[in-house]
């Protein structure tokens, strides 16, 4: 009598891709109504290491936008912000805050 053998079952292991997102969000009023404009990066890698190397690379480029925005509104020369990573204009008074956000994307 002649058994068949059962194939072995071959389970693939990928690595798990690790995502994350981190952005600038600017929050200000127009005509009484609250609006958000953000700039943001979609991080993804399967090293966390490395993950975590471009996350501290990208905050430090958005907090230097920050200390931008922050330095401007101090400027007594211009009733206006600029913001040139963004090509964003927007009046001083109008401005409420900006915010670093980092968000795991599943």
């Amino acid at each position: 009598m002649l058994f068949k053998k059962k194939a072995p079952k071959i389970e693939t292991v990928y690595p798990k891709l690790i995502k994350k997102k981190i952005s600038l969000d600017i929050n200000y009023l127009i005509n009484g109504k609250l609006y958000r404009c953000y700039h943001a990066y979609n991080l993804e890698s399967i090293n966390a290491e490395q993950l975590e190397k471009d996350l501290k690379k990208s905050r430090e480029f958005l907090e230097l936008m920050a200390q931008n925005i922050y330095t401007q509104l101090n400027e007594k020369t211009s009733e206006y912000l600029y913001i040139e990573e963004m090509s964003f204009i927007l009046k001083k008074t109008d401005f409420l805050n900006c915010n670093i956000i980092t968000r795991t994307i599943d």
